[in-house]
């Protein structure tokens, strides 16, 4: 075949294979398109938490303290190591820290490691309240600190877990399971627990998991304790493999504002504010 003979054989031979590769591609569309749809027609009902091995988690907390203008008053980062699924539904806490920041506004910090609390152990939600579990935390404001990574981790395995089967795609249900029920938080006090949404807002993918997304908001939660009393309000996002039910992936903020009466006479008002992530680690 000579030059001129060869330029319309490559001509034809690119055409044949740009209209084969779409049409492939074509043909891929309704597959792709029909998957999405069976995972957005409805969660799962049969799907049950399946842990062979121990799950490992970091539970990370910036907490701010403000006064009511939205000045930083206090900064702390709170970190531990959160490891379910033990034996007889134990859970364990290992390498917590908390970082303080003298001054909220720079980046200059010190490291407080809680050796104190390496391997604490306690069954959940079976512990949770007791007195008992929090014997030998500090007695300084550090203990407030602490006690948020015990509430926070138990409160994302209830979001994520207690509704699963009745959420419906972009559909917001309220839990009556909590309504007006009292958390009750040791010595610390109770949060009355009022207004919880919860809403399966898509399908997302998380370490290498296909997710169902689940958001949660509640916006009215009076707390109280001695001398201090306040309201709360959170919202955030649950990502729950749809392979084993496991949390993949969690965060949430919460608003704080409270009052606190030392005497009949001294009344100062505090604001706190938490972002939260629950990080999958193994």
């Amino acid at each position: 075949m000579d030059e001129r003979n060869k330029l319309p054989f490559r001509f034809a031979l690119i055409l044949i294979i740009f209209l084969g590769f779409n049409i492939l591609h074509a043909q891929e569309k309704p597959s792709q398109s029909l998957a999405l749809d069976q995972y957005l027609s409805k969660l799962p009902t049969d799907l049950t938490l399946k842990e062979n091995e121990p799950q490992t988690y970091l539970l990370t907390t910036n907490w701010y303290n403000r006064d009511l203008n939205g000045n930083a008053t206090g900064k702390f980062v709170i970190k531990g190591e959160y490891t379910r699924a033990l034996s007889d539904q134990v859970v364990r806490w290992n390498n917590v820290s908390i970082e303080v920041f003298q001054d909220p506004t720079k980046s200059d910090s010190d490291t407080l490691f809680q050796d104190w609390m390496e391997g604490l152990s306690y069954k959940s939600p079976d512990d949770i309240a007791s007195p008992e579990l929090y014997k030998n935390f500090p007695t300084d404001e550090t203990k407030h600190l602490l006690r948020t990574l015990i509430w926070d981790a138990i409160g994302f395995e209830i979001f994520a877990w207690t509704h699963f089967d009745k959420l419906k795609l972009n559909e917001t249900i309220k839990s009556s399971d909590f309504e007006d029920f009292d958390a009750q938080m040791a010595d610390w006090g109770t949060l009355r627990m009022k207004g919880l949404k919860m809403t399966w807002i898509g399908i997302s993918k998380m370490n290498d998991e296909i997710c169902a997304l689940i958001q949660f908001e509640s916006f009215v939660n009076p707390a109280k304790s001695f001398g201090i009393s306040g309201r709360s309000l959170y919202w955030g996002r649950i990502w729950v493999s749809l392979e084993d039910k496991q949390i993949e992936y969690a965060k949430m903020n919460e608003d704080v504002i409270m009052e606190i009466t030392s005497s009949p006479d001294s009344k100062k008002f505090l604001n706190i504010q938490r972002e939260v992530s629950f990080e999958k680690l193994r």
